[in-house]
């Protein structure tokens, strides 16, 4: 699987916060249950300074992730896993517009604007 580093977030008193996108079709590691492999892209993102939370740098970083995978023509869709536990991210993807869809493995889905989930 290939995944790719979209930027570095440097402050909020760490060196280095990592974000990152894939092709799901690249992840063959993964299962991604009744999600549209065609089109479909993961991010990471991880903040793990206590300091850094509650400061906005979750949704920038998902912003500037979904802002990214939209520019390739093939994007449909992005997804990201999350912990059930972890509300902050989860608010932040809700924040973004992502959606729930599927309670079970807690996966979030953003379909681009000229897309439809069943594509």
């Amino acid at each position: 699987m290939t995944k790719k580093k979209a930027r570095i977030y440097e402050g909020c008193g760490v060196s280095q916060t990592p974000s990152q996108y894939y092709k799901c079709e690249d992840s063959r590691d993964e299962d991604f249950g009744s999600l549209p492999i065609e089109g479909s892209y993961g991010i990471d993102y991880l903040i793990g300074e206590e300091a850094c939370l509650g400061k906005g740098l979750g949704k920038e970083m998902v912003t500037s992730l979904v802002d990214l995978v939209f520019s390739f023509p093939d994007a449909k869709r992005v997804t990201a896993d999350i912990d059930k536990e972890n509300k902050a991210s989860e608010r932040t993807l809700l924040s973004c517009g992502f959606t729930l869809f599927d309670v079970e493995c807690s996966r979030y889905v953003l379909t681009h604007k000229s897309n439809n989930i069943t594509e």
